[in-house]
Formats: C-alpha cells, sequence, structure tokens
C-alpha cells in the first residue's frame, strides 16, 4: 500500500486522483483512494515530558477506517509524516455502530514500549484515543484485552485506573469498556 501525505495547513485540496480512480471523502474529511489512504495528521497532538524527563511526541493521524495514535520519544526520532509502528508506543482506534446505530470506539490495540512504560506514555495515548472517541460521536469505547500472563495485573490497573470496566465480550472474552 503506498502512502501520500500533506501540510495539515492547506486548506485546499491538492492531491487529485490519478487515472481511472474514485475520490471519496470519509466523515472525518480525508480522502481516500482505492489501494491507498491519505494520512492526515490531526491539529491535536500532544507534546510532553514524561516520568523520565523526555519529549515524548503524541502523533494522532487520521485513515480512511481507523485513527492512528503514534509515541515519538524526540531524543531519538522525529516524528515521520505518516503512521509507523511509533517508537515509544501505539494505538489504534476505530468507530463502529452499536447494536442499536449509535456510535462506540473499538480500541484496537494500545503498545507501550518496556522503555517508556509507567512514564504517562500509555496514559497520554489511551487519552488522546478517548478525545478522538468523543469527537467522533462515539458513546464508549472498548477494547478486548490481550496480555501476557505475567502482566495481567498491570493490565487491569491500568485500564481501572483510567476508569474502566470490564465485561465479557460478544465472542467469550474479556473487553474494557469505559462511557464518554
Amino acid at each position: 500500500m503506498g502512502y501520500e501525505t500533506r501540510d495539515p495547513r492547506e486548506t485546499k485540496e491538492t492531491l487529485q486522483p490519478e487515472a481511472g480512480e474514485q475520490r471519496r471523502l470519509s466523515p472525518t474529511g480525508q480522502r481516500a483512494m482505492q489501494g491507498r489512504d491519505v494520512y492526515v495528521p490531526r491539529p491535536d497532538d500532544v507534546n510532553f515530558t514524561d516520568g523520565q524527563g523526555r519529549p515524548i511526541a503524541i502523533r494522532t493521524f487520521s485513515g480512511s477506517d481507523q485513527t492512528y495514535i503514534r509515541a515519538y520519544d524526540r531524543n531519538v526520532q522525529t516524528p515521520p509524516e505518516r503512521p509507523d509502528p511509533g517508537q515509544a508506543g501505539y494505538a489504534n482506534l476505530k468507530l463502529e455502530p452499536d447494536q442499536t446505530g449509535n456510535t462506540r470506539a473499538r480500541l484496537q490495540d494500545i503498545y507501550t514500549a518496556p522503555a517508556y512504560r509507567d512514564n504517562g506514555v500509555g496514559s497520554t495515548m489511551l487519552n488522546q484515543a478517548e478525545k478522538v472517541a468523543g469527537q467522533g460521536g462515539a458513546s464508549e469505547i472498548y477494547g478486548s484485552l490481550s496480555y501476557e500472563a505475567r502482566n495481567e495485573a498491570a493490565v487491569h490497573k491500568f485500564y481501572h485506573n483510567h476508569g474502566y470496566s470490564t465485561r465479557t465480550s460478544a465472542q467469550g472474552g474479556e473487553e474494557v469498556y469505559k462511557k464518554i
């Protein structure tokens, strides 16, 4: 899959579809074309200093069907113009309808690199995911719990400290959720 980027300060659409491509706009305003996405950095990126004094940048990108939240230690890497795995951590969020037709947000992934855990990176990415979900009209954010057995208590504590509850998912596994 190829990627295009554009300066988020542009006010006019300057990227044109190639011959034979159909152009469509997603609800968040970015353009997706057959076979490739245009990732648009959002204006609500977060910069902060983590618990060890490292300058962290949280970049949020809108794709055609999900939002990509990435964490970077600015001492190690300049945040890129398109989503990559995220040097300090990452999260992926997708808006979807629930059984009643309301919008909810599925936290598909959230990961903090071991060297950045317990220093505010995961919490900041989760807060950013909640903010994006609320802006998208979601009434709740949820996600399946998956973890290594040795991390179970830490994972439960992380979500509990952020106001999440647990429930059984439709597939029978455990998931966390929070009304927003």
